[in-house]
């Protein structure tokens, strides 16, 4: 998966996985890099301090 997403990024390109088997979703981050990360928890604490909203499935395990 590595691989095939720094190929993607020399190209300007990026690669979230969808849908795969549940082993696959175990084993790889479906969202890869966010660079937005710190910025996404703030607001998540902010909007949903009690994490209830769909928890676990944003970037980072939020």
């Amino acid at each position: 998966m590595t691989s095939v997403r720094d190929g993607l990024a020399g190209l300007g390109g990026r690669l979230t996985v969808v849908a795969a088997p549940p082993a696959l979703m175990t084993a790889v981050d479906p969202w890869g890099p966010v660079s937005a990360l710190p910025l996404m928890r703030r607001v998540r604490e902010r909007l949903d301090p009690d994490r209830r909203m769909s928890p676990g499935r944003l970037p980072g395990g939020m």
